[in-house]
């Protein structure tokens, strides 16, 4: 048995094996993590605020906020279902 786990090809097919399984655990937890961070639960009068709040704190200028509320105004128009 040790004498088959000291060849370099059986070792370096257990690597890749190892390497393919922790590959894809990695996947699984990233599939399972990414529904609960990614959630669209933005709306545009809540940007709206923030970049708002932005402009106050001197971050962006009035024309950047301008240029922000029109397309967010035009994103809100076009998305579907709504």
């Amino acid at each position: 048995m040790w004498d088959l786990l000291s060849q370099p090809n059986v070792q370096a097919a257990l690597a890749v094996a190892i390497v393919l399984a922790l590959s894809y655990t990695g996947f699984l937890v990233i599939t399972r993590l990414r529904p609960s961070t990614s959630k669209a639960d933005t709306n545009a009068a809540d940007l709206t605020h923030n970049f708002e709040e932005m402009r106050l704190e001197g971050d962006i200028d009035d024309a950047e906020l301008r240029k922000i509320k029109a397309v967010l105004g035009k994103t809100q128009d076009t998305r579907p279902g709504q």
